[in-house]
């Protein structure tokens, strides 16, 4: 039993009916024990039994202890979270001062790089132009040698014509002493003429005293002769009792009679030089009387002689000619017969003489001989009879005369040139030094082979066939490829001439002449020219050369040409420099080498542009597939100066359509698919569609117009002024527009890629720098301000040759000041300029232009180029301008190219100024002047005079 609470069933107390779930009273003795939620527990010592409302009251209050546990709980809990808030605030304040402080670092850094990058830019553009001056001094150098090597060989040619002309002369003069010594001892010799032989007065007589001296001895051997022949007439007539045959001849005569044998239609001559012996003795024992005893020795020899034999007194001797001997038996038998009758007495006044003599005796075939030689050998054979003794006589009998290639080898060693002789069968016979050098064979190596064997396999070996079939004697032939023993080649031109033996026999005598390094200079010489230097690829000449003969040929239909256009390759050589750049395109055409297919050639046009041409798309899996395949070859990532940089390329492609397509046109549509490309993203693809092409052939034909719109001042200038802060109007920059025909007011937009595609640029700047100087010149000058006059510039810059020139024609052209012109060009077209081009723009700026930065700030250089770049005014891009009362961005970089324009002394000039904003935000800046809508639009020239007129303009008003 429990007290006052009757038990359950089950003999367990009740539960309190709290309704909650998880608690109970239990009343097992003096104390009462509330149980809570959780861990709240309550006891209560009583005596009594608590009615259910007081037992629900103390439930509560232990709920709402219990409640108050947990807000404390969540409120700790809060504290916490807020401790932790205010220790990440100032984790991230501390963070954000770090940040600052790198962001200040970074921006150091960047200036102190790009500074450091333009001393490099400048000192390489310094060591190009010291390159550029050293190549034109070697080249000055080297021609300088070429003109001392030159003058030297005149120099030489002039002292071997001098040594010749001595030599000459001294001939004439032992000729003349010979002739006048041969009349003294006949006694014709007038002794009141002065001696040709005697010692001069004076030194060695010059040039000119030795030919004036040969010719007067000459006229006096004339004379002398001319008497000769009177008194020899008087002489045979009466005094000698004798009559010579008009087969006896004067010298002079004698060797004319010879060659004539020589060079008619006798075949064979014989010569036999007869001396009388012992001249000294003969000398002393007549005296003046020797010509009595020649006389009478030579009209008997002229008795003997055979009908076809002619003589003629040489010396103490004679020389005794015949045509047509029977054999050397005959020749022989004549010459004991001659022998004979000098060696006769010859009674001269009461002496009577008998004097031995000696004979040579030659006789050869007329087509192999001259006159020099068969006296030359006449005369041998006549030293080797006297030294066999009195009235003996010789056969000249050359120890190779019956061996031809012994012969020609003692003719021709010593030429430079390759000689070969051959035989009818083709086969080589002989050969001197220089051919066996030429092919690198001894001489019992190369005899026995013939043209064919010397001949490369892959050249025409019937050669010589081909020049024995044309029955011409003497043939050439253009060039020929011979074969050396190392495997070797050589380039030879030939020239083949027609010889005989002695039993008639025709042989082939063979000039060749190396030409191996003049093909390879050539060779070389058309290797740079149709391809690019820097590379090594094909260039545009070779690729439409290349394309004509594709197109020529009957698969054209198969042929195409993607054109590749490296994105976004200004950056990189503007950020690391020219050098960089020029790697970069090297390890691209290295690559494309590597990867093409074969039948697909790959060609560098210019700049970042290469083309591949693939003569048979078919092969290759056809345009898309060859196109993604070029495409992943130049989507790559290449190490160029320590750098990683990643690339990829725009390619346009195109095949012929029709019959009609060129290779020019082939190269254009490509061109116009890549542009397309372009305008979807880098490293895009483009097939030139028929909208295409004829969209490309509209540019061409524009491209056409725009060419007689340049001739005929089809063009027109708009005018935009450019105000001070007050309003004034301080310059007014042209624009150009074209009027077109057809499709009305054209904007630069439209036509610039078209002049640009066209080379048309550099015409339109000076069109537009003439036509604005001349309208400027007209203008008002609004309160005794004269206006300024800005040209943007863009194919005319200062790198071109002719730039200062055309700059300073076109002013002296219009009459204007020097001091109103305002050149405008672009960032990049004035960073890295060389020392020579700064030099000529100072001489400008020297003389009043002044240079304005076009668009700062889009360049991929640094603020840092700002100090080096050569320009008086800094010109603010509209890419700022448009967001800078709104974009943090925008302003901060404005106002910093204010403040290092204002630092330097330069002006800034704010362009596409068009709202209240804008100019509020730049004006605070401290922008010097402002350029765009908000003052006024670009006008025509006829308006702009009006503008001008009301200045200043108005501008918004301070707040």
């Amino acid at each position: 039993m429990h007290d006052g609470v009757p038990p359950t069933d089950d003999g367990e107390p009740p539960l309190a009916d709290n309704g909650g779930v998880g608690q109970r009273a239990q009343a097992s003795s003096p104390a009462i024990i509330v149980q809570a939620a959780r861990d709240a527990t309550i006891s209560l010592t009583h005596d009594l039994v608590l009615p259910d409302g007081q037992v629900r009251l103390v439930q509560a209050q232990a709920e709402t202890i219990q409640a108050q546990r947990q807000l404390i709980a969540v409120m700790e809990e809060l504290n916490d979270a807020r401790r932790m808030m205010l220790e990440s605030a100032q984790v991230e304040h501390r963070a954000s001062q770090v940040i600052l402080v790198l962001r200040v670092v970074l921006i150091r850094l960047s200036a102190l790089i790009s500074q450091l990058t333009g001393e490099r830019d400048r000192y390489l553009a310094e060591i190009a132009d010291h390159r550029t001056e050293l190549t034109a001094t070697r080249r000055r150098l080297s021609t300088a040698e070429q003109e001392r090597g030159r003058a030297e060989g005149q120099l030489g040619q002039a002292q071997e014509e001098r040594r010749r002309a001595t030599a000459l002369a001294e001939g004439a003069q032992a000729k003349i002493l010979e002739l006048e010594n041969s009349l003294r001892r006949v006694g014709l010799h007038d002794p009141g003429l002065p001696t040709v032989g005697a010692e001069p007065d004076s030194a060695i007589p010059s040039h000119d005293d030795v030919l004036g001296d040969t010719a007067a001895g000459l006229d006096r051997v004339q004379r002398f002769l001319d008497e000769q022949e009177r008194e020899l007439a008087d002489l045979e007539a009466g005094g000698a009792g004798v009559v010579l045959s008009s087969r006896v001849l004067d010298l002079d005569w004698f060797l004319d009679r010879l060659a004539g044998v020589l060079t008619g239609s006798v075949t064979r001559v014989g010569l036999c030089h007869l001396e009388l012996d012992g001249p000294v003795a003969f000398n002393d024992t007549l005296g003046e009387r020797e010509y009595q005893v020649l006389a009478v020795a030579r009209a008997r020899l002229a008795r003997v002689l055979p009908d076809s034999g002619f003589l003629t007194v040489l010396g103490t001797g004679f020389v005794i000619a015949v045509a047509e001997p029977r054999d050397d038996v005959e020749l022989i038998e004549l010459t004991r017969r001659l022998l004979a009758e000098v060696a006769a007495p010859i009674p001269v006044d009461e002496v009577v003489l008998t004097l031995p003599a000696a004979a040579g005796i030659v006789m050869r075939e007329t087509a192999r001989s001259i006159v020099s030689e068969l006296l030359r050998d006449a005369r041998a054979a006549l030293d080797a009879a006297k030294r066999r003794g009195p009235n003996q006589w010789v056969v000249f009998t050359p120890h190779r005369m019956d061996d031809p290639a012994r012969l020609m080898t003692d003719v021709l060693s010593l030429s430079p040139v390759g000689m070969g002789l051959f035989d009818e069968a083709d086969r080589l016979v002989d050969a001197n030094d220089a051919l066996c050098d030429l092919l690198g064979l001894e001489l019992e190596q190369l005899r026995g082979m013939t043209a064919e064997q010397l001949t490369h396999p892959d050249d025409d070996g019937r050669w010589l066939r081909a020049a024995r079939e044309t029955g011409d004697p003497a043939h050439e032939v253009p060039q020929r490829i011979l074969v050396r023993s190392d495997g070797g080649i050589v380039y030879c031109e030939l020239r083949i001439t027609l010889s005989r033996e002695r039993d008639g026999g025709p042989t082939w005598l063979v000039a060749f002449q190396d030409v191996t390094e003049r093909r390879r200079t050539a060779e070389a010489l058309r290797h740079q020219a149709t391809h690019d230097e820097l590379t090594g690829l094909p260039n545009r000449a070779l690729v439409k050369e290349m394309l004509t003969t594709l197109l020529d040929s009957e698969d054209r239909s198969r042929v195409a040409v993607l054109f590749c256009d490296v994105d976004n390759f200004k950056r990189v050589n503007d950020s690391l420099g020219h050098d960089a750049g020029d790697e970069l395109l090297v390890a691209l055409a290295r690559r494309l080498e590597a990867a093409l297919p074969e039948g697909c050639t790959a060609a560098r046009l210019s700049g970042d542009e290469y083309v591949i041409i693939c003569s048979d798309i078919d092969e290759v899996g056809g345009v898309d597939a060859l196109a993604a395949r070029v495409a992943g070859v130049l989507r790559t990532a290449v190490p160029v100066h320590g750098q990683l940089v990643r690339v990829s390329a725009s390619i346009g492609a195109a095949v012929p359509h029709d019959s009609q397509v060129t290779g020019n046109d082939l190269l254009r549509f490509a061109d116009a698919a890549m542009f397309e490309a372009k305008r979807f993203g880098a490293g895009r693809v483009s097939l030139a569609s028929a909208g295409l092409i004829a969209s490309a052939d509209r540019q061409v034909h524009l491209e056409g117009q725009l060419r007689e719109a340049l001739a005929h001042d089809g063009l027109a200038l708009h005018f935009q002024p450019v105000v001070g802060v007050d309003g004034s109007v301080q310059a007014a920059e042209a624009f150009v527009r074209w009027p077109h025909p057809d499709r009305g007011l054209l904007s630069p937009d439209v036509f610039l890629p078209v002049a640009e595609q066209g080379d048309l640029l550099r015409e339109l700047d000076r069109w537009v720098l003439r036509r604005a100087l001349k309208e400027a010149v007209t203008w008002p000058a609004p309160n005794d301000q004269p206006v300024s006059v800005a040209v943007n510039l863009a194919g005319l810059v200062p790198g071109d040759p002719e730039f200062v020139d055309i700059v300073a024609d076109a002013i002296d052209e219009a009459g204007i000041p020097w001091d109103r012109v305002v050149l405008e060009l672009v960032e990049t077209a004035l960073v890295g300029l060389p020392s020579r081009v700064r030099q000529s723009m100072g001489e400008l700026v020297d003389r009043g232009i002044r240079f304005a930065v076009d668009d700062f700030g889009t360049g991929y250089s640094s603020l840092a180029r700002l100090r080096d770049l050569p320009a008086q005014i800094i010109k603010v891009d509209r890419w700022f301008v448009s967001d800078v009362g709104n974009d943090s961005s925008d302003f901060a970089v404005a106002r910093a190219v204010v403040a290092m324009t204002r630092a330097m002394g330069r002006k800034c000039v704010a362009e596409a100024v068009e709202t209240v904003a804008q100019f509020t935000a730049l004006r605070d800046l401290g922008v010097d002047a402002y350029q765009g809508w908000l003052f006024s639009p670009p006008v025509p020239a006829e308006e702009i005079r009006a503008v001008l007129a009301t200045s200043p303009l108005p501008v918004p008003a301070l707040d």
